[in-house]
């Protein structure tokens, strides 16, 4: 079963990650989380009282579970289907990583174009950390790798906030959430969707 989710993580991915307690202290003062739920050793978290008001729903009705079952085995079961809407908090990885879905090609940010050979860039990306630039063969636009035009499909970053059961374009993180999140880390977010 595939997973829908809003993925939040620092615009910036080569700055320096704030703990994962900053993050869960942020979330928890302003109300998108409440109460941990435990199912192994990640970090999950029920929706807060307040994060209906912090993520804005574009549709008229989304049909989404933000109450966990009170049943321990069937609320891990919502949890892992992603079934239950919650909140997870990723590790801190030591160097940006790509979340995508198979298939996902950026656009060039200045020409707007495909970046047709943008499995190559990666690829030397993946084989040397280091090899961040490159240029787009319809523009000559020179960059980052790290400032590829996903659009929302995909993001680097060395943390992330999964909201899970948010289909893509469904819902976005409101200001407030953006604010508190930059207040507390000193950077700025973005978020982008992701299924897996």
């Amino acid at each position: 079963m595939k997973v829908h989710k809003l993925v939040l993580h620092p615009a910036d991915p080569l700055s320096e990650p704030r703990p994962v307690s900053v993050i869960r202290q942020c979330l928890d003062e302003i109300g998108l989380i409440d109460g941990s739920i435990k199912l192994g050793k990640a970090s999950r978290y029920a929706a807060g009282k307040e994060f209906l008001g912090l993520i804005t729903f574009l549709g008229c009705s989304p049909a989404i579970e933000l109450h966990p079952p009170a049943d321990p085995v069937l609320r891990d079961e919502a949890v892992r289907s992603g079934t239950l809407c919650h909140v997870y908090l990723s590790e801190i990885y030591p160097h940006p990583v790509l979340l995508a879905n198979p298939g996902v090609i950026p656009c060039c940010p200045q020409c707007r174009r495909r970046v047709s050979d943008w499995e190559r860039h990666l690829k030397q990306w993946l084989e040397n950390r280091d090899a961040t630039q490159w240029r787009c063969r319809f523009c000559d636009y020179q960059g980052s790798i790290y400032s590829s035009g996903f659009r929302h499909k995909a993001g680097f970053g060395r943390s992330f906030i999964e909201i899970w059961s948010i289909h893509p374009a469904e819902a976005v993180p409101g200001d407030l959430l953006m604010d508190a999140l930059s207040a507390a880390t000193g950077t700025t977010w973005d978020y982008f969707y992701i299924r897996n």
